[in-house]
């Protein structure tokens, strides 16, 4: 679609067939950024996704009353719109593999891909994912904590992320087949 072309495509109303719920599940994952080796993008939905050889994805799951906020603000450019992201989340591991490859990079200045799970469902009712940091990439912020004895964290991590200037606020995954398998190490 050219610059010119861009117009409404479709009513804006609420869906009796698909209704809006606000938030995500509990459960998500977290991705290092350079650890992606393909991913195919067509009109906002993600159709594919592959990791490096021996790279994976780490569960986090959300705990409390909002789980895994996010706050996505438009922010007008002279030239070009951009979207800032923001994603915190808890990782509820503290063992060596998840301190070697989330939180030491991470405090490196390692970028991030946080795939969530919406509570929103497809319109067949299957589920449906958002990814935010495929454009720039998620980086922690100020605030990243851990209390050992802390009950909501379970002794694991507090991690506020954000991307800055990204194209679009967020992307979706409307086929869980896509998502299954990123915990797993890649071959």
């Amino acid at each position: 679609m050219a610059l010119c072309d861009i117009l409404l495509d479709g009513n804006i109303q609420a869906s009796c067939d698909n209704p809006m719920f606000g938030g995500y599940e509990q459960i998500g994952w977290i991705i290092n950024k350079s650890d992606v080796a393909n991913t195919t993008i067509e009109e906002g939905v993600v159709s594919a996704i592959s990791l490096k050889e021996g790279a994976k994805a780490y569960q986090i799951q959300s705990t409390g009353q909002q789980p895994t906020p996010t706050t996505q603000t438009f922010v007008k450019g002279n030239f070009v719109n951009k979207w800032n992201n923001v994603v915190t989340m808890t990782l509820l591991d503290n063992g060596v593999d998840a301190y070697n490859n989330v939180i030491k990079p991470m405090a490196s200045g390692a970028k991030f891909v946080v795939i969530l799970e919406h509570s929103r469902r497809n319109t067949d009712g299957t589920p449906l994912f958002e990814v935010f940091g495929l454009s720039k990439g998620l980086t922690l912020q100020d605030g990243a904590s851990r209390e050992e004895y802390n009950e909501d964290l379970g002794g694991g991590w507090n991690l506020p992320l954000e991307e800055n200037g990204a194209p679009t606020p967020s992307y979706f995954i409307t086929d869980k087949s896509i998502v299954e398998g990123l915990e797993t190490r890649a071959v």
